[in-house]
């Protein structure tokens, strides 16, 4: 963390570390983090259009003078989030996991309320990765869209892990990908691909004519499969996260899935590099 803080006074570093864990606070810092973000992001796109002459603006001074604050916030909104990740246990486990920063670990310690996702599903249920819950047209987004955000690029971030990393994650996400394509080539996913291409159809959506064939073919698309796999890879993680925030703030690990009980078959993998 002293890195992180390195850019601020000694006087401002002592009193990020001092600071206690507050959902709360980290909450505000989250959504002033990522509202800075896009907003930075906006400015830097508009500069670009005006640079390349397809945006009429006369004078980008403004723009740039904005950009570069909104630079500033995100930085010192990402500095705060350490110091907040840092001051709680789930927290440190988090980002302690290679591919893991503290951006993402501040969304989960903000957002997950261990009294309400009493169960991992629940979880993946909020942050949008329970593939039962559907955002139906005309209605309430079902899910916590950031949240969603994260865990996809969580995901990607296990897959940039080189092949001989030791994480635990980034190992699920190649045993699962060569699932998949194994299990694509033998068909299995026939169904969901016919349903995919008759969606696609019914809704008029724009698709090459290689994913009209592949489909038609009863096949999923190579980036669907790997889609799929580092999906799965976030969602253990997801899931370990869950058991250590309720062993740190319930005082207990979760109750066992009825599946690895008695009766069940035991595949539990428990959270790496954890105390329980």
């Amino acid at each position: 963390m002293s890195e992180e803080l390195s850019r601020w006074t000694r006087a401002e570093a002592a009193e990020m570390r001092a600071m206690p864990f507050d959902r709360d606070v980290l909450r505000a810092l989250v959504d002033y983090r990522f509202s800075a973000q896009g907003r930075r992001k906006a400015a830097g796109n508009q500069l670009g259009a005006i640079e390349r002459r397809v945006d009429t603006a006369p004078d980008a001074f403004a723009l740039r003078v904005l950009k570069e604050d909104f630079s500033i916030v995100e930085k010192k909104a990402d500095r705060a989030i350490v110091a907040m990740v840092e001051a709680h246990e789930a927290g440190r486990w988090a980002v302690s996991i290679e591919g893991v920063g503290h951006t993402f670990a501040g969304v989960l310690l903000a957002y997950v309320d261990i009294r309400i996702c009493t169960t991992a599903g629940k979880l993946w249920r909020f942050f949008g990765v329970d593939p039962t819950c559907k955002w139906e047209k005309g209605k309430k987004r079902p899910y916590f869209a950031l949240g969603k955000t994260v865990t996809w690029q969580i995901g990607e971030s296990f897959k940039k892990l080189g092949a001989d990393s030791p994480c635990l994650y980034a190992q699920l996400y190649r045993t699962r990908k060569a699932q998949e394509v194994e299990r694509n080539d033998a068909g299995t996913f026939r169904e969901q691909a016919l349903a995919r291409l008759e969606e696609a159809t019914r809704k008029k959506w724009s698709i090459s004519p290689l994913q009209r064939e592949t489909w038609a073919g009863g096949k999923l698309q190579p980036i669907g499969l790997d889609l799929r796999a580092g999906r799965y890879a976030a969602k253990m993680f997801l899931s370990h996260f869950h058991h250590v925030l309720h062993e740190v703030e319930l005082g207990c690990p979760p109750a066992v899935p009825y599946i690895l009980g008695p009766g069940g078959h035991a595949d539990f993998i428990p959270p790496p590099i954890w105390r329980g």
